[in-house]
């Protein structure tokens, strides 16, 4: 998993590889650059955009634009600052994370969002049937372990908690110093119930929430194609708090470099 600070180099340094081209026709640089498009290559078809149940890396450069998680690392990534979230605290013991949600964030759709979303999200992510390959990213959290194997069905067991429409406390269950950090991975982004609900149920990971007519996200991008075996297309959120300057991104799936370089 990659925040996006880290993607965006892998961006610069595929779009780069992008210039291979024939000698007798326009180049897919010169015609992305003329839709202010970034061209980026992630290997291989995404297995899924479903940041609960995904465990590749490809599909974290397309879930790092689609979705924004509470905090992100800088562009040198030497510390965290605000996203999803706009401020945060830290208890004296280490244990308690207060995270203030930014009061005008919207879903892609226009809707608020609120800390509620959140705690609904991560009991998603941790409710057995969803299966997560990687739940023991959130065992650092009270009561997460017990609730992720079933020792404990009680989803308001776990230490994740809004006690405001904008405050999300999270509690653990002794300090770690990388807490924030995990929470820049795709495990701990934050999925739109009502329309998941809509695709077959939120509990249910197989619910055909994916595609780009149903898919709501919180990112500063919108998925608006998915050509299986070619690209996934995301385009600007009007409704992301800080939207991005680029019209659009296209995800090019590649089996290996000689297809790339014919592209």
């Amino acid at each position: 998993m990659l925040s996006r600070s880290r993607w965006f180099l892998t961006a610069v340094v595929s779009s780069v590889l992008l210039l291979v081209t024939s000698c007798n026709r326009v180049s897919p640089i010169d015609e992305a650059r003329s839709q202010n498009l970034l061209l980026i290559t992630v290997g291989s078809e995404p297995s899924t955009l479903d940041p609960h149940r995904c465990t590749g890396s490809p599909e974290s450069f397309i879930m790092s634009a689609l979705w924004e998680p509470l905090v992100d690392w800088n562009e040198t990534a030497t510390g965290m600052v605000p996203a999803a979230a706009a401020n945060w605290e830290i208890s004296e013991d280490g244990r308690t994370y207060t995270f203030h949600l930014r009061p005008e964030a919207k879903w892609s759709n226009g809707e608020p969002i609120t800390a509620t979303d959140w705690v609904r999200s991560f009991q998603r992510w941790l409710t057995p049937s969803i299966a997560a390959e990687l739940g023991n990213f959130g065992d650092p959290i009270v009561g997460a372990f017990e609730f992720r194997t079933g020792a404990n069905s009680d989803p308001d067991s776990v230490g994740i908690r809004s006690p405001g429409e904008h405050t999300l406390e999270i509690e653990l269950t002794e300090p770690d110093v990388l807490f924030l950090d995990r929470l820049t991975g795709y495990p701990f982004f934050p999925l739109h119930e009502a329309s998941v609900e809509a695709a077959g149920g939120f509990f249910n990971p197989m619910a055909d929430f994916l595609r780009p007519d149903r898919l709501i996200t919180n990112g500063p991008f919108t998925m608006t194609e998915w050509k299986y075996g070619q690209y996934v297309q995301v385009e600007r959120n009007p409704h992301h708090h800080a939207p991005p300057r680029l019209n659009a991104i296209r995800f090019l799936a590649f089996d290996n470099l000689d297809t790339m370089e014919r592209s």
